[in-house]
């Protein structure tokens, strides 16, 4: 019999530590990596999650879910290099898959976690996604928001490493302001552009990045550079949830095709808004993620 996650909030919420966020950096490859614990959960039999930011944002985009979730587990977050309070180095190979295959090895090996629910919006999504299959033994399920499986066609991937080659250019030369003005007017972000409170508070933070480390992570962690998964996605055995924007009509076609491949996956889509749903309308995202977790754990 399912348990309704409505009705165990209330008692989760009153048993869970009250316990301060604690904050850790992990030396992976001679680089650190930061880590926020979102929240220290009671249940040690219940896997972990662990939360990957999108492209300029960091480990406190996740803060939210300490809150909202019912799933009584402990929660990290971390910072991937050059964002938040991780390096910065200014060399382009410190930011590909492998390396950043390997931050996130450091980092459950340093927290002792042989395995955990990998959680990534966009960017972090296609790094969840690529850990998953290349290490399959210490993934639990997978929660993918806005996330594709990379670029089939030899020519589309060249034509993205140039366009990120060219946007690594322009971070580096100009202001993050003026970047990321023009980056919030892509198709992605059209429902976020007529939250101007919430679009004004997004620049004003990811505005205080590394501009080179942003850059090299463009270049580096590009779509274009990211092995194509979608020949693999069959062998994904673990639960899988994923998450679009009903206005994100890109990603909603990628996602419904992802779905297709996958043995074990739900598409959940979030009304009224394109690619950022965790930040638009956080309750809804949630109430996707507790819904899902109930379903493939015991709680």
């Amino acid at each position: 019999m399912q348990t309704d996650p409505s009705s165990l909030e209330n008692s989760f919420q009153q048993k869970r530590k009250k316990q301060s966020q604690s904050i850790m950096t992990v030396d992976s490859d001679g680089n650190l990596i930061f880590v926020r614990k979102l929240l220290n959960g009671i249940n040690p039999q219940l896997p972990p999650i662990i939360f990957l930011h999108g492209f300029m944002g960091n480990s406190t985009d996740w803060n939210f879910v300490a809150g909202k979730l019912n799933f009584n587990c402990s929660l990290y977050a971390i910072d991937f290099i050059g964002h938040g309070k991780s390096s910065a180095p200014d060399d382009e190979k410190q930011y590909t898959y492998t390396s950043i295959n390997s931050h996130l090895i450091s980092v459950m090996d340093k927290l002792k976690l042989q395995k955990a629910i990998l959680a990534g919006y966009s960017m972090g999504g296609r790094a969840a996604l690529g850990f998953a299959i290349e290490n399959a033994n210490r993934v639990e399920a997978l929660i993918l928001e806005s996330t594709t499986a990379g670029i089939e066609d030899k020519e589309e991937r060249l034509k993205r490493i140039k366009s990120d080659e060219l946007t690594s250019e322009k971070i580096r030369r100009g202001s993050l302001q003026s970047f990321l003005i023009s980056w919030y007017e892509a198709d992605l972000f059209k429902s976020l552009n007529k939250n101007f409170e919430l679009l004004k508070k997004e620049i004003e933070i990811k505005k205080k990045n590394n501009r080179i480390g942003i850059s090299n992570c463009v270049k580096g962690f590009s779509p274009g550079k990211m092995p194509s998964y979608w020949s693999k996605l069959g062998s994904i055995q673990i639960p899988v949830l994923q998450i679009v924007g009903e206005l994100d009509n890109k990603y909603v076609q990628l996602n419904t095709k992802m779905k297709e491949c996958l043995p074990n996956s739900t598409l959940k889509i979030v009304s009224g808004v394109s690619h950022n749903t965790h930040l638009e309308k956080p309750q809804e995202f949630t109430n996707f993620v507790n819904h899902f977790l109930v379903n493939h754990f015991k709680i």
